[in-house]
């Protein structure tokens, strides 16, 4: 009895060990879980809950079953299926934290025409001085995620995704490297939308006052051009926050169609 359990027993762990890398690269670098401030206990606890839940209905789905499956005591097998299974966790966490990062960068920006360029504070999601406003961008975007119940889908995205891709069986194409460059400028696209009422109220604020210093030479524009600036600058982002909030949860909710679209360049 037990010479039979030990081969399905084994099996079962290097199937679990599959599954976990995949898990473990989504959730070290995906949005929410994968902030600096997540202690790493949680986020190892979380990885083997989900690994455990998953190796059974990834078994039962066959994703591990087809001809040269990895799931074997072949470590030419195996190994090259591990890492490529981490891989695929890791862009595809990548991928989805790439909307976050567009709310930082359109806050950074705005932090630039604010003129509070020098004026950093030490972020814990990164884990390095960032702008403020490039902050406050940043914490909105994840309270809009948390919102519209994204933890959840990306919960959900990791478990359906063995229905594309099984287990060691990504295909690793150039276009791949095409769709990553797409993405990042997508991002700036992003960023330059988050922040073009800020950027657009303070083109007209500097606008303003060089005209403003050509009819008054007399008067020092830095002195008030700078706190006025930060007053328009903190005007604007108050009155532009709902329709702010409004464009996150739909760049956010457009996180499915780009994670989509990986698993679709990844599936055999």
């Amino acid at each position: 009895m037990i010479e039979q359990l030990l081969p399905l027993l084994s099996q079962r762990v290097l199937l679990g060990l599959l599954v976990g890398a995949r898990v473990t690269g989504l959730i070290s670098v995906g949005p929410v879980f994968g902030a600096h401030q997540v202690p790493p206990r949680v986020r190892a606890g979380l990885v083997v809950a989900l690994t455990v839940f998953l190796t059974p209905i990834v078994a039962a789905t066959g994703a591990a079953r087809s001809a040269g499956s990895p799931v074997s005591h072949s470590p030419a097998l195996f190994v090259p299926a591990l890492f490529s299974e981490l891989a695929l966790g890791l862009l595809s966490g990548f991928a989805c934290s790439l909307l976050l990062e567009a709310a930082r960068l359109a806050g950074a920006a705005a932090n630039v025409q604010m003129s509070l360029g020098a004026a950093h504070l030490f972020d814990p999601t990164a884990g390095e001085q960032s702008p403020f406003v490039g902050q406050l961008y940043y914490m909105v975007a994840t309270l809009v995620f948390l919102e519209i119940n994204g933890h959840h889908w990306l919960i959900s995205a990791v478990a359906t995704s063995y229905a594309h891709i099984p287990l060691g069986g990504a295909v690793w194409r150039s276009v791949l490297a095409d769709g990553m460059v797409g993405a990042l400028g997508m991002v700036f696209e992003m960023a330059l939308r988050l922040a073009a009422p800020a950027l657009g109220a303070l083109f007209l604020t500097d606008l303003g006052l060089g005209l403003l210093s050509r009819a008054v030479p007399q008067m020092n524009v830095f002195i008030v051009g700078i706190p006025g600036k930060i007053m328009v600058g903190i005007l604007v982002l108050a009155l532009a926050a709902p329709s702010v909030v409004g464009a996150l949860a739909s760049l956010l909710g457009d996180s499915r169609g780009l994670l989509a679209g990986l698993l679709r360049a990844l599936s055999p």
